[in-house]
């Protein structure tokens, strides 16, 4: 008897969650088994015995023969999977023991539903705390060894043993890792430690704050439930709710949950805080992360394929890389102005073409209904061409946006264009231009040199510039002879003048 109360505790304390109530109800095939309830949590004394009753339908369309299969079940990881031990028929403990239906098999006419009562007896020595199992229906092996196309759907069992009952459970993390970033979800992590010998269900929620101490409003779906317990709608909260699922940790087992937000814009520095309790008495569980969502894209390079161009197109090749810590949809435009600033020329880039023929390159095909993400630390090479601008000085600026809720960041380059006619004819007047200005500098010399003599020696300056005066042309000069004698005095009428022939 100890080594038989050993070995079932040694099986509690390896129990871990064995089926999500979702998981149970998906199984039910429309060509099949469906169940109702889907789960069995219940407190009992040892010694004690319970009554209870479940349904099953046939939602075939032929009959079938239909066993019943009790089995226990460990713990096969965090994730709350399960490895069921097949019964020996021997172990006392086993909850193939406990559970008693008037027959473990029945006939069910297609369409048909049956309900079936069936006891947990709990035995005296039953050891206190948690007990699980699950009840199984499946058909019965026809003598061909075919069993048909009906999958086998279960019942969860929770049994809780009354008696020296511990509850005691910690936050063994609390964390967001980096890959659970994504453009549009984040999705934390806790993982539960259960170190008491009952399993618990950890309820609560996930507040969000920014960065000034706010709460974030209006950031999860809480469902909303009837008087059966089925989900009937569901309303904004201001709160992730945690554990919506009902996931139970079981005795000695450490239980992941994942909480997910659906963002929608919200961005920056975050702060999570994790407020859960658990237990009959509810006990505390407690956590917090810092993170940040960076939505960064960077323009790494943005080049034409010249400065200057003539009459063929101008090509402009630009590399976008995401350096944010979530998948990013940009968007991306080149605008070119001329050189006062007007805009001439709008070129919108499609990015999402690009990054498609990337993957149809990789063998990988892409829906062109669904947008594809530019992920974390990649980059995409884009490439623009126009060749319609008339001659001038232009700028071309490059605008990236992260997509409909993210920043804009802009890289400029200048380039000229021009014709070979308008190159010809810009030609011909700057060097008509230049002739006037060699010209004009000319003269603005020499008039410079003229007034710096005049400064300095006016009188030699007037001199050195005057005007000689004209001779006539007429005029008849007749020298004088060296023989003539003229007398002092005399005048001219008086002198008598003796040419000598």
């Amino acid at each position: 008897m100890i080594k038989k109360i050993q070995m079932r505790k040694i099986t509690t304390y390896l129990l871990a969650i064995a089926i999500i109530i979702g998981m149970i109800s998906s199984v039910s095939a429309a060509e099949g088994f469906r169940i109702s309830p889907v789960r069995f949590d219940e407190e009992i004394d040892p010694g004690a015995s319970i009554s209870r009753q479940i349904e099953i339908t046939n939602s075939g369309n032929s009959p079938v023969t239909t066993e019943i299969l009790v089995q226990d079940f460990v713990a096969k990881d965090e994730s709350g999977k399960q490895v069921y031990v097949e019964p020996t028929g021997n172990e006392a403990w086993a909850m193939d023991k406990w559970v008693e239906f008037t027959s473990r098999e029945f006939d069910l006419a297609a369409g048909e539903t049956k309900k079936l009562d069936f006891k947990i007896n709990v035995p005296a020595d039953a050891e206190p705390g948690g007990h699980y199992g699950t009840i199984f229906f499946q058909p019965k092996m026809t003598e061909g060894g075919n069993i048909g196309a009906y999958p086998r759907v279960g019942a969860l069992l929770l049994i809780k043993v009354k008696g020296n009952i511990t509850e005691h459970a910690s936050v063994e993390s609390f964390e967001l890792p980096a890959e659970n970033i994504t453009n549009d979800a984040v999705t934390f992590v806790t993982r539960i430690k259960n170190n008491g010998n009952v399993h618990i269900l950890p309820t609560g929620r996930i507040e969000l704050y920014d960065e000034t101490g706010k709460l974030l409003e209006n950031v999860g779906q809480e469902p909303v439930l009837d008087g059966q317990g089925n989900i009937v709608s569901y309303r904004q909260v201001n709160y992730l709710p945690f554990n919506i699922e009902g996931g139970r940790a079981l005795p000695g087992q450490i239980r992941r949950y994942e909480t997910i937000w659906q963002r929608e814009g919200s961005g920056g520095k975050i702060k999570a805080e994790l407020k859960a309790s658990y237990g009959d008495s509810p006990q505390d569980l407690q956590g917090e992360i810092k993170f940040d969502i960076k939505e960064d894209v960077a323009i790494s390079k943005f080049t034409s394929d010249k400065e200057f161009y003539l009459a063929a197109p101008i090509n402009f090749s630009m590399t976008v890389k995401n350096q944010g810590n979530i998948d990013i949809l940009p968007q991306a435009q080149v605008i070119l102005y001329n050189l006062f600033g007007a805009k001439k020329a709008e070129i919108n880039l499609d990015v999402q073409k690009v990054m498609r023929d990337y993957l149809l390159a990789k063998g990988v095909t892409a829906d062109e209904k669904k947008p594809i993400y530019l992920r974390r630390g990649e980059e995409v090479v884009l490439q623009a061409n126009y060749d319609k601008l008339p001659f001038g000085l232009y700028t071309a600026s490059l605008f990236v946006q992260n997509g409909d809720k993210g920043a804009t960041v802009e890289r400029q380059i200048r380039f000229y264009g021009a014709s070979s006619a308008q190159l010809l004819i810009t030609l011909i007047v700057l060097i008509l231009i230049i002739l006037i200005i060699i010209l004009i500098i000319s003269k603005y010399r020499r008039m410079k040199k003229m007034l710096k003599a005049l400064k300095s020696n006016p009188e030699a300056a007037i001199l050195q510039h005057q005007v000689k005066p004209e001779v006539k042309e007429e005029s008849e000069v007749v020298p004088l002879s060296p023989e003539v004698d003229i007398d002092e005095g005399d005048s001219e009428e008086e002198s008598d003048i003796d040419i000598e022939t």
